[in-house]
């Protein structure tokens, strides 16, 4: 095998072993969720001290994938999930909001947003220009780092429509007119 075809095993394996863990650890946060209520259940059953309602598990809720961060909005859940799967992916084009959906309850400890929200978010973060919508549907992404005009040019110059050039018919005067 040669040295292209081994690297590209091991970002595979690589790659697999990191959703795995991801799975994991979606599995044990949601598991000290559920623990935790227990705990405040058994304590107010049995009379003794429990702690302050969402004392107990601030620090599971706020320790997402090994470090601590603070209630993330929805635009900053997309923002997140968008962000990992571009960088999984070698040629990624984008993706649709109930996928994103789908995929913030997986990541953000079960989560659940409806689609039609995300949507409407994505909509306007497209709006904002924090995302990219593809012209194939409804496939959102991260901007690149050149605008996609400049990329569907050729040589890289502006289109047409991004023209730096002023008004015709000559030169401006005080007051606006030409």
């Amino acid at each position: 095998m040669d040295t292209i075809n081994l690297i590209s095993l091991r970002r595979r394996e690589i790659e697999q072993r990191m959703a795995q863990l991801k799975s994991d650890l979606s599995v044990y946060e949601k598991e000290l969720v559920e623990l935790d209520t227990a705990e405040r259940v058994f304590a107010r059953l049995s009379g003794a001290e429990r702690p302050a309602a969402g004392e107990a598990n601030q620090l599971a809720a706020a320790n997402v994938h090994g470090f601590l961060t603070k209630k993330l909005t929805v635009p900053e859940m997309i923002l997140s999930v968008l962000h990992d799967e571009q960088d999984m992916a070698s040629h990624f084009e984008g993706i649709e909001p109930k996928e994103i959906a789908r995929l913030i309850e997986k990541k953000f400890l079960g989560r659940q947003i409806r689609s039609e929200a995300v949507s409407s978010i994505c909509w306007r973060m497209r709006k904002r220009e924090q995302l990219v919508k593809s012209s194939e549907g409804p496939f959102y992404s991260l901007p690149g780092k050149e605008k996609p005009a400049d990329l569907l040019s050729p040589g890289g110059e502006q289109s047409a429509g991004l023209s730096e050039t002023g008004a015709q018919g000559g030169e401006a005067r005080p007051g606006g007119g030409t």
